[in-house]
């Protein structure tokens, strides 16, 4: 859940009751966790990032009740060619995307400014992963000199927010308490956005002091910079829709690349087809045609009957919604779940563990025993992670594609268990060593046009001592433990340093795992500094198409 607060003056002037704001909230499974006579403190699912913005949630309030009637035409960005962003081809190993949006005409009272920035920050913190995915600035577009840069450099000065002198970007880790938290995040380079006099912003810590939002500021520039472009354009549509709602005119940016232009941001027309027959068929509740349109309208969307379908209009700022079912749960968030009757769940049989689960039951209790933490990792993740990071250059054909992935982060299903144990340890940055990891799940992988599913277990130490030694003993323990019979032998594995690794071999002689100490410069891919030991063993494989 992601915190947010209101103030409850700005709530009353929008003709919303606090009654309607302890009954609205529950219902979209979020919870009011205070309200006194001058705010309201709630939280927040992370999966609706529309309703972090104060205009966000008065519209989804508003839409909820029918105080206002879904009007997607009203989100239009006007497109002008006053305002780019020069991208220089350095910022591509770093942070390599940029866009932006300008939004002029904006009333910026001392509540609306913090909402507005609070907004950006939340949204950055959530889904920008505490900045290392995205970062966003606010700046008063009157005092940027346009056009703009976007490059990376070793070094420069900044007169950083709240702190009226030019310092070095090198000192802001010492000087500024943004710095502090976020300095870590590049390290060797420093990312900077220019005006044609200074620097505006160093990201993704600091803006300048020069570019600062006031409550008298009418119009504003707000740069997006991460390492996926379709998740910054869908949040520059998101920041725009929370600015038109406040009465703001929005007007594009153009980011210039070595090859190609962006502009931004986009609202993008979306449309999703359902089958009435579907509705039913998911809730177990009959809801008749024009119920369903009314229901759909209630939760913001444009809806209307399409022969046997509804068609819904997405609006730009639904950014969480991908298909059918995200529609389908609005459906029956606005029916109430209260409201569908639950069906019988007939069965002729008791339950029983499996084997499988008795097992990994068994190894958890084991490796917990050991001191070290389970983890759970998405079965996705992409080709740097699995290949270039872990310095493998082979069996990439074998591995299984995600058809038009949503994320370019998630572009593979993985094939080890390894890799994403050690982005683990990252995100682990800071905790007393050692960190020792472990996680009992599936990799996946095809051979001969077969795709092959496989249980595995895998564990990481992260230790200025961990060596050989230390995880063999923890694998040998682990399989005698288990029962299994194995033989060991020398590895050449590419991931672990040469003459530092084994190979663990099953009764037919077969190669069922592998162990070792991590070659030095998958540590550095990985922006890990101590050494770190990890193992993987397959415990079941099955073809499963």
């Amino acid at each position: 859940m992601t915190k947010v607060l209101f103030y409850i003056e700005d709530i009353l002037k929008e003709g919303v009751s606090r009654e309607q704001i302890e009954d609205f909230t529950p219902a979209y499974g979020m919870e009011v966790k205070e309200m006194t006579d001058s705010y309201v403190d709630m939280d927040i699912t992370p999966n609706r990032p529309d309703l972090f913005g104060f205009a966000g949630y008065m519209r989804a309030l508003k839409h909820f009740y029918g105080m206002k009637k879904p009007d997607l035409d009203r989100y239009k960005v006007l497109s002008t060619d006053a305002y780019s962003i020069e991208v220089n081809p350095n910022t591509r190993a770093l942070r390599p995307f940029i866009v932006g949006l300008v939004a002029k005409n904006l009333k910026l009272d001392d509540n609306r400014l913090r909402y507005l920035i609070n907004f950006t920050d939340t949204l950055a913190e959530s889904i920008g992963r505490s900045r290392r995915r995205v970062a966003i600035g606010v700046h008063d577009l009157d005092k940027i000199e346009w056009p703009l840069r976007y490059e990376a450099v070793n070094d420069a000065t900044i007169k950083p927010l709240n702190l009226n002198k030019e310092v070095s970007l090198k000192e802001l880790p010492e000087i500024t308490e943004q710095g502090k938290r976020y300095g870590s995040i590049h390290k060797d380079k420093y990312l900077v956005l220019r005006d044609r006099s200074k620097v505006i912003a160093a990201i993704p810590i600091i803006n300048s002091y020069y570019t600062k939002v006031t409550e008298s500021t009418r119009s504003v520039f707000i740069d997006l910079n991460g390492d996926n472009l379709e998740l910054l354009q869908s949040l520059a549509a998101l920041v725009a829709a929370e600015l038109i709602d406040y009465g703001a005119e929005i007007y594009s940016v153009r980011s210039t690349y070595k090859n190609r232009a962006i502009v931004s941001p986009v609202f993008e027309r979306r449309s999703i087809r359902i089958k009435y027959t579907q509705i039913d068929k998911t809730l177990g509740h009959y809801v008749k045609v024009d119920e369903t349109i009314d229901l759909l309208n209630k939760m913001g969307y444009s809806a209307y009957r399409y022969g046997n379908f509804v068609m819904c209009s997405i609006p730009p700022y639904r950014i969480d919604v991908i298909d059918n079912q995200d529609v389908l749960e609005d459906i029956a968030i606005a029916l109430g779940y209260n409201n569908i009757n639950p069906l019988e769940i007939k069965s002729s049989g008791s339950g029983l563990l499996s084997d499988e689960t008795d097992l990994y039951n068994k190894i958890t209790e084991i490796m917990i025993g050991y001191g070290f933490t389970q983890v759970m990792n998405t079965y996705l993740t992409n080709e740097k992670i699995l290949f270039e990071n872990m310095l493998r250059d082979t069996n990439r054909d074998n591995i299984i594609m995600v058809e038009e992935p949503k994320e370019g982060s998630f572009t593979t299903l993985r094939d080890t268990a390894i890799p994403q144990l050690l982005v683990s340890l990252k995100s682990s940055e800071g905790a007393k060593l050692p960190i020792k990891l472990f996680e009992v799940g599936k990799v996946f992988y095809k051979k001969n046009d077969t795709i092959y599913e496989e249980d595995v277990v895998a564990g990481v130490i992260e230790s200025n001592k961990t060596n050989y030694i230390e995880i063999k003993a923890y694998v040998e323990g682990l399989m005698k433990l288990l029962g299994f019979n194995y033989k060991l032998r020398a590895s050449k594995h590419s991931s672990f340093i040469d003459g530092r690794a084994a190979d663990l071999l099953n009764e037919s002689s077969e190669v069922v795992g592998v162990f070792g100490e991590i070659h030095p410069q998958v540590l550095l891919n990985f922006s890990l500094f101590e050494a770190v030991t990890a193992f993987e063993i397959k415990l079941f494989s099955k073809a499963i198409r």
